[in-house]
């Protein structure tokens, strides 16, 4: 298990030679009665990894979002706070089909038409995944009442037109029945960078003492591994 009590993740396995760990997480749906109501949601996604030598890999994940008329969205802080916009960080995608037949066909790559897929940033402790709702309309609930986003593994999510359909049908399948949606996360000491030099290493003390070591530093924001 990862994480406090109360809000703590599954851990599938780990990599000590990739400096990472897989672990199981949840996501987030956003689900209407018609075209005009405010949806019900979940934002079930939310990783708080402040003060840990952790971080979500920007690598071997992908915001993806699935449905018809969604706007997904990935939101996070540099540094886990309320923060200002300057610590503000956001980026996400746009998915449609106007019936479920014109959504794409089982396995389609997730380019628009039903779900949609884009990178996430490095470096961010703090993120979640969430809808652009307010007054947006849902000209799809009649076949497609739920849309659902979440940050997981690149190439776990495989598309289903079936995914569409129904309240929560995905949601309850992936989440309730499963243990939830697979996010890689890159681990590192986040101390510093490894020394430049043979001169630094031998003047700085750092993690990697052993002469069977070697130092290598993170691409995943400050750190060494």
């Amino acid at each position: 298990m990862l994480g406090d009590p109360g809000a703590q993740a599954d851990v599938i396995d780990f990599s000590p030679e990739r400096g990472e760990l897989r672990l199981y997480a949840g996501l987030s749906y956003a689900c209407y009665a018609s075209s005009a109501t405010s949806p019900s949601t979940n934002a079930t996604f939310a990783f708080s990894l402040v003060g840990t030598p952790f971080r979500v890999s920007p690598s071997r994940n992908r915001l993806t979002v699935v449905g018809c008329s969604a706007l997904g969205l990935v939101v996070g802080t540099a540094s886990g706070g309320g923060g200002d916009d300057d610590d503000l960080y956001a980026t996400g995608c746009f998915t449609y089909c106007a019936e479920l037949n014109a959504a794409g066909a089982d396995g389609a790559p997730c380019a628009g038409a039903g779900c949609c897929q884009v990178p996430i940033s490095p470096d961010i402790p703090y993120l979640g995944a969430a809808f652009r709702t307010g007054n947006w309309t849902n000209t799809a609930w009649r076949f497609n009442p739920c849309f659902y986003a979440m940050v997981a593994e690149d190439g776990w999510y495989s598309f289903r037109r079936r995914d569409l359909v129904g309240v929560l049908a995905y949601y309850n399948e992936t989440v309730d029945a499963g243990r939830g949606v697979p996010v890689v996360i890159d681990w590192a000491v986040r101390d510093g960078w490894c020394p430049a030099t043979a001169e630094e290493r031998a003047r700085r003390k750092y993690a990697c003492v052993s002469g069977n070591s070697d130092c290598v530093n993170s691409s995943n924001g400050m750190g060494k591994l």
